[in-house]
């Protein structure tokens, strides 16, 4: 298959390389209700918790948690605007088992 190897190779040669998605950020909304400024983020896991600055624009913090939370080597990751258990137990059909 020369000809979609050639394809393929031309396509990788005018990929963007600065537009690299790092995190998605879940914003947990409430129908009806107002949604306030992110003030802390939460890893999928639960174990890393970062706070906003006062002062800090909201993209700024969400920036910088993306850089903090990607520097040890991983390419992406998830963040919540809660704690995950309280994030699933609020917007499921109910508490999370573990």
């Amino acid at each position: 298959m020369p000809n979609l190897d050639k394809r393929i190779a031309e396509l990788e040669k005018v990929a963007p390389t600065g537009n690299v998605i790092k995190a998605i950020v879940i914003r947990c909304l409430t129908p009806g209700v107002a949604s306030d400024e992110i003030q802390e983020l939460h890893d999928k896991m639960g174990l890393q918790r970062w706070t906003r600055q006062p002062g800090e624009p909201e993209q700024v913090f969400v920036d910088r948690v993306t850089q903090e939370a990607t520097h040890n080597g991983r390419d992406f990751v998830v963040l919540f605007d809660g704690p995950i258990r309280e994030v699933l137990d609020t917007y499921c059909s109910g508490p999370v088992k573990s």
